[in-house]
């Protein structure tokens, strides 16, 4: 079935929405952070869910107090265990890729602080790397999101109007990026947040999805 409106485009981000990586990703650095003798603070995990989407280096600064070094060190094994040790996909992710691809013919992009050579080993090892005409990672552009002008890129390189674009996340930060650059947006509850936690910071009901499984059915509907 193709939609019968402007052709829609599908920016995603990747951790938590694609990638099941939200609670065990967080116990991981936990622990990576434990093994290289840094100080764990009381309420870190508090202090993680507070920034969880900020880029890996300035999110290892700000939850553990780390200095540059320090904090640039550890995320480099964090990228080197998550290569190496792959945290399973979000069960319908993979399925639902293939059928908006192939179903809907949707362009599709992907939005990500994670670095390429990461999100690369990630996307090949799961054969979803075809799903996606164009993929922005943090080393590609100067500016991350939580920052609106992230989706300056991306945006060009799928050639495409915001107007017809939607991007699917996982954090107040994806949602906080979007809205800023008018770019409409769906949550996920596959990350920290769920259903009350969106709709406290004011996003639609109608705009939160209990996973990407539900997203083709949500296309119909809206598009």
């Amino acid at each position: 079935m193709k939609l019968k409106t402007d052709p829609l485009v599908i920016i995603f981000d990747f951790d938590g929405v694609i990638n099941d990586s939200a609670g065990p990703g967080l116990e991981r650095i936990i622990q990576l952070a434990s093994k290289a003798g840094h100080e764990i603070p009381q309420d870190i995990r508090a202090r993680l869910l507070k920034h969880w989407g900020t880029h890996g280096t300035k999110l290892l600064k700000i939850a553990f107090g780390l200095d540059d070094k320090s904090s640039g060190t550890l995320y480099r094994e964090w990228e080197r265990v998550d290569a190496t040790n792959y945290f399973p996909l979000i069960p319908s992710a993979k399925r639902t890729l293939q059928n908006l691809k192939s179903e809907l013919g949707l362009k599709m992009g992907m939005l990500t602080s994670r670095n390429r050579q990461n999100l690369m080993d990630v996307l090949n090892h799961y054969g979803l790397t075809e799903n996606f005409d164009a993929i922005q990672c943090r080393d590609d552009y100067a500016v991350a999101k939580p920052d609106p002008r992230a989706f300056d890129y991306i945006l060009c390189l799928l050639g495409a109007p915001k107007d017809v674009c939607v991007y699917v996340g996982d954090t107040l930060g994806d949602l906080q990026a979007a809205k800023v650059a008018g770019v409409r947006f769906v949550g996920v509850e596959t990350g920290f947040l769920k259903r009350s936690d969106w709709q406290a910071v004011g996003l639609e009901s109608e705009n939160i999805i209990p996973d990407i499984g539900f997203l083709s059915c949500w296309i119909l509907k809206h598009f």
